[in-house]
């Protein structure tokens, strides 16, 4: 299926520290090629390159020391390639319905962002996927904002993009979703429920640092006016490069 309309791009985040990370991503490629040839580009960060080469995508690797999924600062590397004026910012681990996905690819041009779905979201094998077998324990959240998003390029830029301070992952697309509200973009929802594909969670989520920064970040947030928080974008969100530049200074 072709929209001549719509130029998006798909922006995939993923960091291979499971194996079964590889298997989500092939049934999520899968997923996105049997309706669409949309470009997808797979983004990882890590300290050596772990992903295989594949003609379904265009990889891009960016060397980083941080050994937690920075799934801010990986998403934020679109902007380095990405062209289109519309993007899709997606999971690897999620799959999402294709009617809603299209009524989506339609509002897209009269929205800043779009999220395909309004909640709940369901953890779920592939298999139950399929044989839509999952029942009311499968339910892992509500609602959400996290998984999926469409939006303009420029308007997700214009926004801040994804905010570097958080470390790992967990908050930063709760805190995204209340900065563009704030800001006042034009942000679209469409009912209906999300599917997560269940994996074992390599729990360095549970370090109380990490828990706490960002728990901070997310308040600080949140407690900003509108002003500070244009302030707080303008100076810019605390890079994973600016990090280390600040670090060597105090070093020397």
């Amino acid at each position: 299926m072709h929209y001549e309309i719509i130029m998006l791009e798909f922006i995939i985040p993923i960091k291979i520290d499971l194996k079964i990370r590889e298997k989500h991503l092939d049934i999520l490629l899968n997923h996105i090629n049997r309706k669409y040839d949309f470009p997808i580009n797979v983004i990882e960060c890590d300290l050596v390159p772990k992903l295989k080469n594949d003609n379904r995508y265009k990889k891009y690797f960016y060397k980083v020391n941080f050994e937690y999924f920075n799934r801010s600062y990986t998403i934020n590397r679109l902007k380095d390639f990405c062209q289109s004026n519309f993007i899709c910012i997606c999971d690897a681990d999620i799959i999402f319905d294709y009617t809603r996905f299209n009524k989506a690819l339609k509002q897209l041009e009269n929205f800043d962002f779009i999220f395909p779905y309004t909640g709940p979201i369901y953890n779920i094998s592939i298999k139950q996927y399929l044989e839509k077998t999952f029942s009311e324990d499968s339910l892992y959240a509500i609602t959400s904002n996290s998984g999926i998003l469409l939006c303009k390029r420029d308007s997700f830029i214009q926004s801040g993009m994804f905010n570097e301070n958080f470390k790992g992952w967990g908050g930063e697309e709760q805190e995204f979703y209340h900065r563009i509200h704030k800001l006042g973009f034009k942000i679209g929802k469409i009912k209906g429920p999300l599917y997560h594909l269940n994996h074992f969670r390599k729990n360095i989520f549970k370090n109380k640092d990490l828990i706490e920064n960002n728990r901070i970040e997310l308040e600080k947030i949140k407690q900003m006016d509108i002003n500070e928080l244009k302030n707080y974008i303008e100076k810019g969100f605390l890079s994973y490069e600016k990090a280390i530049r600040h670090a060597n200074k105090e070093i020397q």
